[in-house]
């Protein structure tokens, strides 16, 4: 299984857990551009990465909790795809320095581990492994 679908994986696993006990509501996706562009583009900088990842995390602390933490730990994963679908040389302190931002901005300290074990896999160029972050959970027994 290449990088792309196990990080694919990875996302659909932590959805399905971390939204099964959130209420059904409709909110806007958080946009990920800033972050795409302060991170991962070639003009990224560890001053771009860091100020957009906390602006992406301003804008999602006006969320309910879970659902902020769903979309940091989206953000992280986003990142971590970004780099490790294309050639990655070690030690990328800009994208760690992205994922150190949303991981510090994670509400739920069990999650928040999981994004700073992210961030030496991602400085490693490391694999991820399928659902390394979050579990799953059903929405019913059926």
């Amino acid at each position: 299984m290449g990088i792309q679908s196990k990080v694919l994986a990875l996302s659909v696993a932590f959805l399905v857990g971390s939204t099964a006990s959130v209420p059904a509501q409709v909110t806007a996706t958080p946009d990920l551009s800033g972050i795409d562009a302060g991170c991962i583009s070639a003009s990224a900088t560890v001053g771009l990465c860091t100020g957009a990842t906390e602006a992406y995390a301003s804008g999602v602390s006006s969320l309910p909790t879970g659902e902020a933490d769903s979309e940091l730990v989206n953000a992280a994963v986003f990142i971590a795809e970004r780099l490790l679908a294309g050639p990655c040389t070690p030690p990328n302190p800009i994208e760690v320095a992205g994922l150190t931002v949303l991981a510090d901005a994670i509400s739920d300290p069990a999650l928040a581990q999981q994004v700073r074990e992210l961030i030496d896999t991602v400085a490693a160029c490391g694999e991820i492994p399928v659902a390394a972050i979050g579990t799953q959970r059903f929405a019913s027994d059926n």
